[in-house]
């Protein structure tokens, strides 16, 4: 948890195009840098996340996803999850000066929502996304 407060301000060492984690969502690339040419930066560096599940995505359908205007609303692990997330645990989300909103898709929308609804935004901006029989079997 301890990398999970919206006020955190990551760093980044590592400058390579994709993540460190032995393949799992792209392959390593290492020829913009040696491998131990550590540099350090504000992070993300990278346009896409490690996802922390044994069933992350692999990139070409994360790239689809974040295409998919209901996927980019409804993703759990995108900010819908994240705002609340934040908002159960610390009752608060990133600053509207934050990374995050740049990072993560839709990141404008959630953070004008955020600033026009509060807590109701999840609602507001997944709704119109949501088949009203999905789920039911």
């Amino acid at each position: 948890w301890i990398g999970s407060h919206p006020n955190l301000k990551p760093c980044d060492v590592a400058p390579v195009k994709y993540s460190w984690f032995g393949g799992l969502i792209a392959p390593n690339d290492y020829s913009s840098s040696k491998s131990y040419d550590f540099r350090w930066a504000l992070a993300p560096r990278r346009s896409s996340a490690p996802l922390d599940t044994p069933l992350a995505l692999a990139r070409q359908l994360e790239d689809k996803v974040r295409t998919d205007e209901a996927k980019t609303f409804q993703e759990y692990w995108y900010l819908a999850g994240q705002i609340q997330k934040w908002h159960s645990i610390y009752g608060t989300v990133p600053r509207e000066d934050s990374w995050v909103w740049k990072w993560y898709p839709r990141g404008k929308e959630w953070l004008e929502g955020w600033t026009r609804s509060g807590e109701e935004v999840i609602r507001e901006l997944t709704t119109p996304y949501v088949d009203e029989n999905e789920g039911v079997p």
